[in-house]
């Protein structure tokens, strides 16, 4: 039976600006910079590349099989420091539904990028060639994206919302069970190791109460990374 591992990605400017917030009391008046497009999609900073250069050597020495990587640049960015210079390289695949939760402008895929161009020694067959928030979300709000600017759109709809958010808790404890369920039998003759984001892993690993009641999830830090247990 092989293993299933987790990584979550390095620090990112949203992550350092987001703490900030978070350490004045989350004042509703200087919620604005969630919306915005200074954090869409934005890349590890200085020290997020370090977060996972620190524990890149255990990483590596996993000897994974198979990584699944989130189509996120930061995501794409620590896959690549991980295993860029590993002597066996793993099958390293794109896959959109591990995507990070859906509510904010760091959870928005610029549109379009040139990530497939930056990353052309990994496998993209499982991303649509549309705009694969249609593909991974089951929120009611897809139907309202605007195929001319996406991702613009996407912000507009999730500042209008709120404090209703684009994909409901429900929904991504439901998207990350199905992921979870679907690498039950490729980790019968193999070890996946998952590079994402913090509240997909946290949902992950929690069990669903009721539609906003969520038990027994897992943290990890920026860089940090664990075995999953089925």
């Amino acid at each position: 039976m092989g293993k299933l591992y987790y990584v979550r990605h390095g620090q990112t400017p949203f992550n350092v600006r987001n703490q900030q917030w978070h350490d004045v009391g989350d004042p509703e008046d200087q919620r604005g910079f969630q919306f915005g497009m200074e954090f869409v999609d934005p890349p590890l900073n200085q020290v997020g590349q370090q977060q996972i250069l620190k524990n890149k050597s255990e990483i590596q020495s996993l000897n994974v099989d198979l990584v699944y990587v989130s189509p996120m640049l930061r995501t794409l960015q620590t896959c690549n420091l991980l295993f860029e210079d590993a002597l066996v390289k793993p099958k390293i695949v794109v896959n959109p539904f591990v995507i990070e939760w859906i509510h904010v402008n760091h959870d928005v895929p610029a549109w379009p990028n040139n990530h497939r161009a930056q990353f052309p020694d990994y496998d993209w067959s499982l991303m649509p060639e549309d705009y694969f928030i249609k593909t991974v979300s089951t929120s009611r709000h897809t139907e309202r994206l605007n195929p001319e600017c996406y991702t613009e759109s996407l912000l507009k709809i999730m500042h209008e919302i709120y404090p209703e958010v684009f994909e409901s808790r429900a929904e991504l404890y439901r998207r990350a069970k199905s992921v979870k369920e679907k690498l039950r039998d490729e980790i019968k003759d193999k070890d996946i190791l998952i590079v994402g984001h913090s509240a997909f892993y946290r949902h992950l690993t929690s069990e669903m109460v009721n539609e906003l009641t969520f038990i027994n999830e897992k943290l990890l830090k920026n860089g940090e990374y664990c075995e999953i247990e089925y």
